[in-house]
C-alpha cells in the first residue's frame, strides 16, 4: 500500500477551511484514490460551507453544529490521506456515514428553511398580483386583466406547492442547494411569473391547444376558474414549464 502524500490540517488562520496540502518527499506521483478522496473532501466541505452560511462567531470560532462536522472531516483526512499507512477504504466509509448523518440530523430543518423562505415571498408576490386584480377590477370591470392577476396570484401557491411536493427526500447535496435549477426564492418567482404569463398569451392566442375534459386553458381570459385553475397548474409544473415552452416557440419560429 502506497504511503499517505499528503498532510491534512485545519487551515491556519482560517478555522472553516481544509488545508490539504503534498508532503514534501511525495511530489511525483499521487494514487488515484487519494487524489479521489481529496476531491471528495473538498466537495463536501464545499457543501457544508454553503448549508451553514453562519458558522462561525463573532470572534472567528467554529459554532455547532458545523464545528463538529468539520472536525470529523479532518480527522477523515487524516486517516486516509496521512502516515504510512493510510485506510483510504475506511475513511471513504466514513465520509460516506457522516454525509448520511448530516441528512438525518440537518435535511428536516434546512427543507423547511427554505419552504418558509420560498413561502414568504411567494406571499408577498400573490398579495401584489391579487392588489392589481382588484384595481384593475375597479378600474375596468370585467377585463382580461384582472384574470390575468388571478392566474398569476394561482401560480404563485402553484410553486409553493411544488416544491414540496417533488421534494419528498433529501440528497447531500440538496443540504446546499435544494433546487437543481439553483434560482433563489425571489428569483424564482420573477422567473415563473414571467414565464406564465408568457405561456397563457400562448394559450389565448390558439399557439398551443388543450382540453381536459370541459376544460380549456385558452378560456382564462374570460372564465376566473379557469385562470386560478390554469395559474396554479402553471407554476405547479413551473419546473418542466421553462422547457415545454422552449420547445412550442422553437416550433412557432420554425420558417422551414
Amino acid at each position: 500500500m502506497a504511503r499517505g502524500c499528503f498532510i491534512v490540517a485545519a487551515r491556519e488562520g482560517q478555522a472553516d477551511d481544509l488545508h490539504i496540502s503534498l508532503r514534501a518527499d511525495r511530489q511525483d506521483s499521487v494514487p488515484d484514490a487519494q487524489q479521489e478522496l481529496v476531491g471528495d473532501l473538498l466537495r463536501t466541505l464545499s457543501h457544508l460551507h454553503v448549508a451553514f452560511p453562519n458558522r462561525l462567531s463573532p470572534s472567528g470560532e467554529l459554532l455547532p453544529p458545523f464545528r463538529d462536522y468539520f472536525t470529523q472531516l479532518v480527522a477523515i483526512g487524516q486517516i486516509g490521506l496521512t502516515g504510512d499507512t493510510p485506510q483510504i477504504d475506511l475513511a471513504r466509509r466514513i465520509l460516506n456515514g457522516l454525509r448520511d448523518d448530516i441528512i438525518i440530523r440537518e435535511a428536516s430543518a434546512h427543507k423547511n428553511r427554505h419552504l418558509i423562505d420560498l413561502g414568504r415571498a411567494v406571499l408577498i408576490a400573490a398579495g401584489a398580483f391579487a392588489a392589481m386584480g382588484a384595481l384593475f377590477y375597479w378600474l375596468l370591470g370585467d377585463h382580461p386583466l384582472v384574470n390575468l392577476n388571478q392566474l398569476l396570484t394561482a401560480s404563485m401557491a402553484g410553486v409553493w406547492v411544488s416544491f414540496g411536493a417533488r421534494k419528498v427526500t433529501y440528497a447531500f447535496s440538496d443540504i446546499a442547494t435544494p433546487d437543481e435549477d439553483r434560482l433563489k426564492p425571489w428569483a424564482r418567482v420573477v422567473f415563473v411569473s414571467l414565464l406564465t404569463t408568457a405561456t397563457s398569451l400562448l394559450f389565448v392566442s390558439g399557439a398551443v391547444e388543450v382540453r381536459v375534459g370541459s376544460f380549456s386553458p385558452s378560456t382564462w381570459p374570460t372564465e376566473v376558474v379557469s385562470a386560478a385553475l390554469f395559474g396554479f397548474v402553471l407554476g405547479f409544473s413551473e419546473q418542466v414549464l421553462a422547457t415545454r415552452f422552449g420547445q412550442q416557440a422553437g416550433k412557432i419560429l420554425d420558417l422551414k
